[in-house]
């Protein structure tokens, strides 16, 4: 608001000035009978007060309009150079300011993800998780600062294969680490300086082949994922099971109003050491796909006499609202 309120004002002080040019060239036109470059000439030497000599010579009326043509010039020209230096300084102690609030902000996160390049990977990533949880950008390339300033993004403009700057995202109390850099070689540099830095925290990140994704498992990352055999995989299946392939397009795309929910199983959940037929999930008309259990066991399809135990995940699937409602009552309250 304060950058759009500035550049009115700088758009105003322009259009005054401009329209005493005009007013100045129109006047000496009319009072001395000049042509138009000539006027043009007087207003600009008089706005100016630069003291070349007139074109033409003033009578009484000319010098009376030459006195406002300098009182209303200077003053234009002074009210447009001060909105000018206004935008400029100003414009960058608000920047100043802005930064040294973000950086706070980011000192405060806790269990937030932390995304390591804002190509086209790492934007589509940010798309689909902001308002869901707390993200901290790095990105070398500050042309995107002012975006990511209009869009309220946190974010390091650095280079993430430095230990200082993730150290300055708050790595120590990030929930993970997602490096989509445009480089096998950069994301490897990430997932082996984030890996040295903290043992514990779990790093996803994209690879171009499968010696890139090898080399992305030593170096410390917990998931590797390649677009083009993703694609491909996608591709396939489309041909080989276009009805299977339909329906996982329709779970995912959030327009449709399906949704998958993942659900950690805490003591305080009602259906916590309960068997699935009597856990009440049935009854916000949502379906149990898979039940991870505390071993790492994943179960398909759990029988309904399965026990879901605190630590277990329930990977359910449900109409939107449906999610929504379930996750109100138990896993946001």
């Amino acid at each position: 608001m304060y950058l759009q309120d500035n550049i009115r004002r700088l758009k105003i002080s322009f259009a005054i000035f401009v329209a005493i040019v005009a007013i100045g060239t129109v006047g000496y036109m009319i009072l001395t009978n000049i042509g138009f470059i000539d006027a043009l000439y007087m207003t600009v030497i008089t706005i100016a007060t630069v003291g070349y000599k007139e074109v033409a010579e003033l009578d009484n009326a000319g010098k009376l309009f030459t006195i406002f043509l300098i009182i209303a010039g200077t003053g234009a020209v002074a009210f447009f150079a001060s909105q000018i230096v206004e935008y400029a300084i100003e414009g960058e102690v608000r920047k100043i300011f802005t930064r040294k609030a973000m950086l706070k902000r980011i000192k405060k996160m806790k269990g937030h993800i932390i995304i390591c390049g804002f190509g086209r990977m790492g934007r589509i990533i940010v798309e689909e998780i902001k308002g869901k949880i707390d993200f901290i950008i790095i990105e070398k390339n500050e042309k995107y600062s002012d975006y990511f300033d209009e869009m309220g993004y946190a974010y390091i403009i650095g280079d993430a294969t430095k230990d200082q700057i993730l150290k300055l995202a708050n790595i120590d109390e990030a929930k993970s680490l997602i490096s989509v850099v445009n480089t096998d070689s950069e994301n490897v540099f990430i997932v082996l300086t984030a890996r040295m830095i903290r043992n514990d925290i779990t790093i996803y990140t994209r690879a171009s082949d499968e010696e890139s994704s090898k080399k992305m498992i030593l170096a410390g990352a917990n998931k590797v994922f390649s677009p083009y055999t993703i694609g491909g995989k996608s591709i396939a299946n489309t041909l080989l099971k276009p009805h299977v392939s339909e329906f996982f397009d329709f779970t995912l795309n959030s327009d449709l109003h399906v949704d998958v929910l993942e659900v950690k199983v805490s003591s305080r959940m009602k259906f916590c050491g309960k068997a699935i037929q009597n856990s009440g999930i049935r009854d916000y008309g949502l379906i149990v796909l898979a039940l991870k259990k505390s071993d790492e066991r994943l179960i398909y399809n759990p029988s309904a006499l399965e026990l879901i135990d605190e630590g277990d995940i329930l990977i359910l699937i449900g109409q939107l609202e449906d999610c929504k409602r379930f996750d109100e009552a138990f896993v946001s309250s």
